[in-house]
């Protein structure tokens, strides 16, 4: 048994349920990446609308009130850069360690077929 094997195997933690694990939450988090930038897109459409009324309206709407509104329009914005930001870094490591588990048990098989193959020396022997 392999060493990474050992230690997963004292954690209670079999390789393949660690996988589906990590590609589960690789897919939760490319989802909530697309629901993120559909957020993003609808808030500049929003700040977008609240322009267009704030020019035709023309002075009809007290000016603390329209900064407020730009005020939260920006806070919203932020959050959601934000948010963004985290999903995608999230997103990235989690593709790592499916890449880093992937490459581990390879090496792994790759070792343990190698030393199942018999070697030409015994080979020869025989």
């Amino acid at each position: 048994m392999s060493f990474i094997r050992k230690i997963l195997h004292s954690l209670n933690l079999h390789p393949l349920k660690l996988q589906k694990r990590w590609r589960s939450l690789s897919q939760i988090l490319h989802i909530i990446r697309g629901d993120v930038t559909d957020l993003q897109e609808l808030l500049q459409y929003l700040v977008q609308v609240h322009k267009r009324v704030m020019v035709l309206s023309r002075d009809r709407y007290d000016p603390l009130d329209t900064e407020s509104i730009e005020d939260s329009f920006a806070y919203l914005t932020s959050k959601t850069d934000t948010l963004k930001v985290w999903v995608v870094n999230y997103a990235e490591r989690t593709g790592i360690r499916i890449n880093l588990f992937f490459n581990l048990s390879t090496q792994s098989d790759h070792l343990f077929n190698n030393l199942m193959e018999p070697s030409d020396s015994l080979a020869s022997a025989w």
